[in-house]
């Protein structure tokens, strides 16, 4: 039987405001930076870590929910949530909740730092006072000579780079995926982006970790079109059930093997996506997420196209936050229909634009649309990189893309 556990003491004012706050209002845990250890308190920090989980499964965390799991006490909880019957003040429990943990680390640290001094371990305090300071350079101010030294230290560590094998020429001109960048893969329907960034999905899976956010079609769907495009066989004749069921299931077999996951929720707010993100990175180990497509995500913001904008910056910051690379999928205006699409036509682009540090256009002509042949893949924007348009075939009965590789020899 699960022992329960009940609140044997008051908790400070903020630790209580922050998870009064998160339980009247689920939305704000997705901006929340204060985490379960930050608390000094046991109890909240069980009822904290029992917030994260549900959240992970897709519920919908609330007093009822979190008391069901025979851990906490019904009553404990709803004595939290009515002490605080408002989350506006989130951010500031939030901000002294860190504040107040930060204090007791640095308190920690200075008891620790005495004991080195006392017993002359030289050594030891430099660490300590190392140890310190790292880990939050990439949120503080630095000075010149600072920003100089990290700089050096960026330069000479081990560049991390997700190559993408099979398309060298993909490769060459953007240098991989990076970690910390946000790509955006844009085309009108029916070019075939939602194939295209599959087909990249698969192929890192082959060497790294990779999350994909399907909103687009089932994930039942999405592997029978990667069975197409890796032992060419015919999406017509997977969809109508006329390859042999053992042929499938060693196809299957094959993909079975990658480090790919998936979720095929249709619709996402920004803030649970957001934290879904976050429990793929800390509980996963996921470095590359894949997300199709912008259209089904939805935040608070009061228009569509500042909508895309809070969620582009969203991602963005959370790339850089989490140290992943994510691939976004978003269509093109339909004034460019038939027409070589530019940066200008991402759907409510504003954020888009400015926020990817890569943009990869898809364009067909129009002529080629029926015959599934050339379509240009254009490097439209590449932060530290190269821009430039790589001629593929996509054939559309495997659902494949190919470098056509002989103009660049």
């Amino acid at each position: 039987m699960t022992k329960m556990i009940r609140m044997t003491h008051f908790p400070s004012e903020h630790e209580i405001g922050l998870i009064g706050s998160i339980l009247n209002d689920i939305s704000i845990l997705a901006n929340v930076k204060s985490q379960p250890e930050h608390l000094e308190n046991d109890w909240l920090r069980l009822v904290y870590e029992l917030i994260e989980e549900q959240a992970n499964q897709g519920m919908t965390p609330d007093s009822a929910s979190l008391a069901s799991t025979r851990k906490i006490a019904l009553t404990d909880l709803l004595d939290t949530v009515m002490k605080l019957p408002t989350s506006a003040n989130w951010s500031y429990y939030d901000k002294e909740v860190m504040q107040s943990y930060q204090l007791r680390e640095l308190k920690k640290a200075h008891a620790e730092l005495n004991a080195c001094i006392q017993r002359g371990d030289v050594d030891g305090a430099k660490d300590l006072i190392g140890n310190m300071f790292r880990g939050e350079e990439s949120h503080t101010e630095h000075n010149a000579l600072q920003g100089a030294s990290l700089a050096l230290e960026h330069y000479t560590s081990p560049t991390v780079r997700y190559e993408i094998k099979g398309e060298p020429t993909l490769t060459d001109h953007i240098g991989g995926l990076e970690p910390t960048k946000l790509y955006t893969i844009g085309a009108r329907p029916s070019v075939g982006k939602s194939a295209f960034a599959g087909q990249l999905a698969f192929k890192l899976s082959e060497q790294y970790p990779v999350h994909m956010y399907q909103m687009e079609m089932m994930v039942s769907e999405l592997l029978e079109r990667e069975v197409c495009r890796r032992n060419r066989v015919s999406h017509t004749q997977v969809r109508t059930r006329q390859l042999h069921p053992t042929d499938m299931a060693n196809y299957l077999g094959e993909i079975a093997d990658l480090d790919i996951t998936f979720n095929d929720r249709g619709r996402w707010t920004l803030g649970k996506l957001v934290l879904d993100i976050r429990n793929q990175v800390k509980f996963k180990g996921r470095k590359i997420i894949f997300i199709d497509q912008i259209t089904h995500i939805s935040s608070g913001a009061k228009d569509r196209h500042m909508q895309i904008g809070e969620i582009t910056s969203t991602l963005k910051s959370l790339a850089k936050e989490l140290n992943i690379a994510v691939v976004l999928v978003s269509q093109i205006n339909r004034d460019f229909e038939g027409k070589m699409p530019t940066l200008a036509g991402l759907k409510a682009g504003g954020g888009l634009e400015e926020d990817s540090d890569v943009v990869i256009l898809l364009h067909r002509d129009i002529q080629d649309m029926l015959n599934n042949e050339k379509t240009s893949v254009i490097i439209a924007k590449a932060r530290g990189a190269r821009t430039g348009e790589i001629p593929y075939l996509f054939q559309g009965q495997y659902m494949a893309f190919t470098e056509i590789t002989d103009q660049y020899e």
